[in-house]
């Protein structure tokens, strides 16, 4: 089992949208992969069709006594399943931040146990925010990935998360990685500025050579809940999320 962190301290940058098309993607090929929804603005467990009232969410795993396995459900998609989230886990970074008896960093370790094993791929869509929710995920993820606006990419918040995942590995006996920057929303026009990716290049962190094209269709897929990709394939950021999941495959082949 391998696990993506989709991880940007920004929000506006893709990280939804990238952890469900790179999800979907990944099925697609029949891959069986796992989203783990961690924010409690729930987007990418809405994006996935949503839950009904009294389903089981990642909040009863951290919380309550509800198994991972037991919170898991099964999405329309074949091959894609949702540990999905709600807006209960809105209060969960101060929930954590209350403990005593178990480190808060550790919470979602301790749930997993190793019951995701099943799966070839868990994807973590984490919140726009490095709080010990994000560090819950550094602390059982494999590699992150770091969506960053083509437009007017962040460097701030790319060294923000390198550094917190540099904390993460002061306590890991395996250190977590970052498998590269991915620039979004880059406009057909303007495509991604030199000048982006040489700011980028000055932190020596590896960049995808995959960017996604801003197209309307994104924000109408999320408005009929679904991946960009299942709504309209043929879209500019469908083809390019496509294109990812292959770089994606072509790294882990190369770089284990």
């Amino acid at each position: 089992m391998t696990g993506l962190a989709i991880m940007n301290n920004k929000g506006g940058v893709a990280k939804t949208i990238t952890s469900v098309n790179l999800a979907y993607a990944l099925s697609r090929r029949n891959i069986k992969t796992l989203l783990v929804d961690m924010d409690g603005q729930a987007n990418a467990t809405s994006n996935l069709g949503g839950i009904k009232e009294g389903e089981p969410t990642i909040y009863d795993v951290l919380f309550r006594s509800t198994t991972i396995v037991d919170a898991i459900k099964e999405t329309q998609y074949d091959k894609l399943y949702l540990l999905p989230s709600s807006d209960e886990f809105l209060s969960a970074s101060a929930i954590l931040r209350q403990e005593e008896l178990v480190p808060p960093q550790m919470y979602l370790r301790h749930a997993i146990k190793g019951d995701l094993d099943d799966f070839t791929f868990v994807i973590y869509d984490c919140p726009p925010s490095l709080d010990v929710l994000t560090a819950n995920v550094l602390n059982v993820a494999d590699y992150v990935i770091i969506p960053s606006l083509a437009a007017d990419s962040s460097i701030q918040g790319i060294l923000r998360v390198l550094n917190a995942m540099k904390k993460a590995n002061l306590i890991r006996m395996i250190g977590i990685k970052l498998m590269g920057v991915l620039l979004t929303r880059a406009k057909e026009r303007l495509l991604v500025t030199q000048h982006n990716i040489e700011q980028i290049r000055t932190l020596d962190v590896p960049l995808f050579r995959t960017y996604i094209r801003d197209t309307t269709r994104v924000a109408q897929s999320e408005s009929m809940h679904m991946p960009v990709m299942a709504y309209d394939p043929s879209c500019s950021a469908s083809k390019d999320y496509a294109a990812l999941c292959e770089e994606v495959l072509q790294f882990l082949v190369g770089g284990i």
